[in-house]
């Protein structure tokens, strides 16, 4: 389903993101660092900053470092803090695994197999995986603080189960069609679909009569989808402008195959997947599109 809005294109509002490289560290020399805000929350200069609200204290050198990481004190509280502080990485025993740890994910490894290929303990890339989630979410609700209009925003729905088959999901997700950004996402639980007298009917028939009935939440997140657009367009309308959501995937297939250098041999779109025959190439990472 796709609507459109009217105001500034929305890659116009996104800063450059600096990434780590392999090692962990990224070009910006620390010596050139401002902090930003006191990062004590009870502290008046962490929601109001003031110009040269801290003094420097001296530096310090960690081995997973080139280069001094420049200490600070906030002249309000009195607390220390450091440019590793405002980092993605803080207190990371292995922050040189960033970096290779997002990018399996991102080519749709799994949590195990990133362990094994990094050869760390499946905890730790849980842990990695959810601090990632953490600070994309909110760096996400920061870009997205007010949507521009004159977008085209895709809506859609994926399903998945929870511990069981018979206890589906629904996954409602609204995309920028341009920037490929996430705009909204919201999860609900729904009821399985099965026929009477099938070994599945029999098994949720079982289930219910232990747990009680599934209540079906479908309409309720897609609902709060479009509360969330609401909000984010603060009151603009929006209107309806086709349903061609199958037909996009082809022309961001096809996006994709000039950027990886992939090769095409058929495909064939479902109403909910899509079957492919590809050859990656030498970018095994080119799989997880």
């Amino acid at each position: 389903m796709w609507f459109r809005v009217t105001a500034k294109p929305f890659l116009a509002c996104i800063p450059s993101l600096v990434l780590l490289d392999p090692r962990g560290e990224t070009q910006v020399q620390s010596i050139d660092f401002v902090p930003p805000r006191c990062p004590v929350r009870t502290c008046r200069e962490h929601s109001q900053p003031t110009p040269r609200f801290y003094r420097r204290v001296g530096s310090y050198r960690p081995r997973c470092r080139s280069f001094a990481i420049p200490r600070f004190e906030c002249r309000t509280c009195g607390k220390g803090f450091s440019y590793q502080t405002f980092r993605m990485d803080y207190r990371d025993r292995r922050p040189e695994l960033n970096a290779p740890l997002f990018s399996m994910l991102v080519s749709s490894t799994t949590l195990r197999q990133a362990a094994r290929n990094l050869e760390i303990d499946c905890k730790s890339v849980q842990r990695k995986f959810r601090k990632m989630a953490r600070h994309l979410g909110l760096q996400n609700r920061s870009l997205l603080s007010q949507l521009p209009a004159g977008r085209t925003i895709c809506l859609d729905e994926i399903e998945t189960f929870e511990s069981k088959a018979i206890h589906p999901v629904t996954v409602a997700i609204a995309v920028d069609r341009h920037s490929k950004a996430v705009v909204a996402v919201d999860v609900a639980p729904i009821r399985r679909a099965t026929r009477v007298g099938s070994p599945r009917r029999r098994w949720l028939e079982r289930d219910e009569a232990k747990c009680g009935r599934r209540e079906d939440r479908g309409r309720n997140c897609v609902r709060r989808i479009f509360g969330r657009l609401e909000r984010l367009l603060e009151g603009r309308s929006a209107r309806l402008v086709t349903d061609r959501d199958r037909l996009s995937y082809l022309e961001t297939l096809r996006e994709f195959r000039a950027e990886l250098d992939l090769k095409i041999y058929g495909y064939c779109l479902m109403t909910n997947h899509v079957h492919l025959i590809v050859d990656p190439g030498n970018d095994a990472h080119s799989l997880g599109l």
